[in-house]
């Protein structure tokens, strides 16, 4: 993506206060549309004396206003935006028919179309005409609002509107007010400040363009309006100071004849107050040389009235009064009449002069104030210039922090360069990854940490890659190799980004070291090649238990290929037959251990079962997250139909020997019945040899009862069903010890705390009998004869031990300890069936435990025997 990180420059409007500003317009020219229905002046003109706002301009300024606020509020609502392009179309033609009308000097008759101006400026101006200004400054606005938003139009829109808002600027601040200045140029000061408020509403309303205009292109339009603020200063004080000369030429001028009609009222008021009359000569000459005096100086103000025709012709008529005409004397009626004429001009004089002064005063009223507001807009303008230079310089020096600072942060490697290829920047990855230090790469050849082939490849293809596309990985299909500063080569991966800066174009180059991963695909493609060949069918899933990978024996296993498995829901594609709560157990184990081992029933793709042993594995990604699961899958299907036949076989061997067991319980009792009547009855018929032979038949009858009566308790052991309850394994031992404590008091017993468990309590305690009976049995012929029991927690299991000091057993026949009928010891030894641990074996394994026992010969045994804490790894 390209990137800018020219910071974009203050805005002092949110996008409330534009809109504000536009809806200010609308009433602003809604009340002037009111001024002129109902002839209210105030509303027409704002500053008395000053030009008023035409229908047509506030016509315009409506259009204009609600055309923006359309366009801002509705972008994405068609409807809306057709009107407010019907809306600008119609204020355009107002402003390009008026425009023809000046350039043409015709009258279309569209100024009063509507209302009728019957203002003063009618006299001057076409009644109900706009200025010149408004009509170019409305088809101009036009242009923009058909641009709206449009980015290639940034710059053209960004001119227009400064211009408006410019040109607007004057006029509210200073044109309006010089009274010389041509009447078409002037806009009313509501005018002004509409077009101010829409030029800069239409601007921040259109954000999108505001990236597109770069600070110094904005920077540049500041400095130009101060400029030409200036240059409009400069031109409007020379226009002034020729009009202050003027103007005080002309009141010297005005003094001076006035001065000479006093001089020349003077010498009047002496020719009609001489004692003597006077008439001319026969040469032409006045008799009195008051007279002549008299001519000099109306001489002198006939050359300074020059200028004034009603003035000349005064003078004219006081040149035939005092003209010396022969035989016709002057006398008091034709002084009199000199003298009128004389105070009559210099009235007329004085009036002027007066005139003349009080336009001065007024002048240089105007021109200070103007150029006061000239100064201030222009003070204003620099300070805005200055505090948004001061705002970008900081915002840069911040956006320049925030860039090194994730520069920095980078995981991988980042090189800019500039369009030739020089490196401008690099990170702190990249002087770990390559070697060098900073200092050492900036202003070098990115080639530099490239090889040469590959270089000199790069060089070629770096312009055409900057204007190509906006990103792109250059090692997508390539492999790419860099240099270290010990020349070694390393494969990477590169990927480009442009980034548009102030000093051109230049590229962000993101390398990332992936030799390890090279060498983990490697490993991974091996390890696929070992999995595809593996008989088991394995496949692997993500963390929702889609299918991401299904190797060949899973094709052959389930029936379903590679194509047909990938993407697919396990539950939905093989279908495991577990229940609800089962698969959320599983779910919880294996997210717990981060493995799970047991057996599954999957249905193929034909729908037949499969028996499986499953292995799942958890994977999970760098930040320790579940990010998928491998299945191995081992088809026992076949083992189960033996262990289904194993499984009957026993059932059957189980009754038939209960029944027999049952059925031989008689014949026993008889024989051993018979026999104590034989003793009995014929005792002394019966010699020593005779005795003996019968107590040796009933002791082995006894002894066969015995076993018998083992046989079914064996056999009931393997029928009967598990009935779970809590049990304190310290408690039910203790029980136990006491008893068997009363039949051997020799014996020691040691007896730890053990870990409770959840089990069978008859059957449990039918282990701990036949455990320390045998313990008790073994051990019991020593005068130090000691029993140490115990138990604790490991893994997932609780086990349990009972340790003697007796005699042991043979480590090499210890295979044989836990089979029916197996015994380490002759019947004179010790007694005993051999089915006691045969049952404890049963028992234990009945509760998915199981048994074992150590010893080496001589100084007693330890037996063992474990209980899983998860109940439901029973083997029913």
């Amino acid at each position: 993506m390209e990137r800018n990180f020219t910071k974009k420059p203050i805005y002092f409007f949110s996008e409330r206060l534009p809109l504000g500003a536009v809806a200010v317009t609308l009433a602003l020219s809604l009340l002037v549309i009111a001024g002129w229905i109902w002839r209210i002046d105030f509303l027409l003109r704002i500053y008395p004396g000053q030009v008023s706002m035409k229908f047509n301009s506030a016509l315009g300024l409506l259009f204009a206003a609600a055309a923006t606020w359309l366009l801002a509020t509705g972008a994405h609502n068609g409807r809306r935006r057709l009107i407010a392009y019907w809306l600008v179309l119609f204020m355009c033609l107002i402003g390009a028919v008026t425009l023809w009308e000046y350039i043409s000097g015709s009258d279309v008759g569209i100024d009063e179309l509507v209302v009728t101006d019957t203002s003063f400026e009618r006299l001057i101006h076409p009644g109900g005409r706009m200025s010149l200004l408004a009509a170019v400054q409305f088809v101009v606005l036009g242009t923009c609002l058909f641009c709206w938003n449009r980015c290639a139009t940034a710059i053209y829109q960004f001119t227009c509107l400064s211009l408006i808002g410019f040109i607007s600027s004057l006029m509210l601040v200073g044109v309006n007010f010089i009274n010389d200045a041509p009447h078409m140029l002037k806009m009313a000061l509501h005018l002004s400040l509409g077009f101010i408020l829409l030029s800069m509403a239409t601007w921040y309303l259109q954000p999108a363009l505001h990236d597109r205009v770069r600070f110094e292109r904005r920077l540049y339009t500041g400095f130009g309006s101060v400029l030409l603020l200036v240059i409009v200063i400069a031109v409007y004080t020379s226009f002034n100071n020729r009009e202050r000369i003027k103007q005080s030429f002309w009141i010297k001028h005005t003094s001076e004849v006035i001065l000479a009609l006093s001089e020349f009222i003077g010498s009047a008021t002496d020719l009609k107050d001489s004692a003597h009359f006077f008439s001319g000569n026969d040469h032409g000459q006045l008799a009195s040389p008051a007279a002549g005096t008299a001519l000099s100086q109306l001489q002198k103000i006939k050359t300074l009235t020059i200028d004034n025709v009603l003035q000349q012709k005064r003078v004219d008529s006081l040149l035939n009064l005092l003209h010396p005409q022969k035989g016709i004397p002057f006398g008091r009626e034709r002084a009199k009449q000199v003298l009128d004429i004389s105070e009559r001009m210099a009235a007329v004089e004085n009036n002027l002069l007066l005139k003349r002064q009080e336009d001065n005063e007024k002048s240089i009223v105007s021109s200070n104030r103007i150029f006061f507001v000239f100064i201030v807009f222009a003070c204003v303008l620099l300070t805005g210039l200055f505090v948004a230079v001061r705002y970008n310089y900081l915002a840069r020096e911040k956006s320049e922090e925030k860039f090194k600072a994730l520069l920095e942060s980078a995981p991988d490697a980042k090189v800019i360069t500039d369009e030739r290829g020089i490196i401008q920047l690099v990170n702190l990855q990249t002087e770990q990854m390559f070697g060098y230090k900073r200092e050492e790469l900036v202003g070098k050849p990115v080639e530099t940490l490239m090889p040469e082939g590959i270089g000199v490849r790069d060089a070629d293809h770096r312009l055409d890659f900057i204007h190509e596309s906006p990103m792109r990985e250059m090692g997508s299909g390539l492999e790419l190799n860099a240099r270290r500063k010990n020349n070694s080569m390393f494969p990477v991966e590169i990927s480009l980004a442009p980034i548009r800066t102030e000093e051109g174009l230049w590229v962000s180059a993101s390398i990332r070291d992936i030799e390890e991963r090279k060498k983990a695909q490697t490993r991974i493609a091996s390890l696929a090649k070992i999995i595809d060949n593996t008989s088991e069918a394995v496949f692997s899933s993500n963390e929702f238990f889609k299918i991401m990978s299904w190797n060949k024996a899973a094709e052959d296993l389930f029936g379903f290929t590679e194509k047909e498995a990938m993407g697919k829901p396990v539950v939905n594609l093989i279908r495991p037959q577990v229940g609800e709560n089962e698969r959320k157990h599983i779910r919880t184990e294996l997210h717990k251990a981060g493995f799970w081992k047991g057996e599954i029933t999957y249905l193929r793709k034909d729908g037949a079962p499969l028996y499986l042993s499953v292995s799942n594995t958890v994977t999970r990604d760098p930040q320790g997250r579940v990010d998928g699961y491998i299945s191995v899958c081992m088809d026992y299907s076949h083992r189960k139909k033996l262990e289904e036949q194993l499984r009957a076989a026993n059932t059957e061997l189980e009754a038939f020997t209960y029944s027999v067991s049952h059925d031989l319980r008689a014949p026993i009792r008889a024989i051993i019945g018979f026999t104590n009547i034989l003793e009995t009855e014929y005792t002394g018929q019966l010699d020593g040899e005779a005795r003996r032979l019968t107590g040796i038949i009933k002791t082995n009858t006894e002894r066969m009862g015995n076993l018998i009566d083992d046989l079914l308790g064996f056999t009931r052991t393997s029928r009967q069903n598990i009935i779970r309850s809590n049990i304190s394994m310290t408690a039910m031992v203790n029980e136990l010890a006491t008893a068997f404590h009363q039949g051997y008091p020799k014996v020691a017993w040691e007896i730890h705390d053990m870990p409770e468990t959840k089990a069978d309590l008859t059957m449990i305690r039918q282990v701990w009998m036949n455990l320390i009976g045998n313990a008790v049995k073994y051990s019991s012929r020593r005068p130090d004869a000691k029993i140490e029991i115990g138990g604790a927690t490991t893994g997932f299991e609780h086990v349990y031990y009972i340790r003697d000091n007796g005699v042991g057993f043979n480590p090499a026949y210890q295979s044989k300890l836990f089979q029916v009928f197996q015994r380490l010891h002759s019947q004179e030894e010790f007694e005993g069936t051999g089915v006691g641990l045969a049952i404890v074996e049963k028992i234990v394994s009945k509760h998915g435990g199981r048994v074992w026992a150590e010893s080496d010969g001589h100084t007693g045994a330890i037996f063992y025997f474990s209980l899983p804490i998860n109940e439901e790894k029973t083997n029913i």
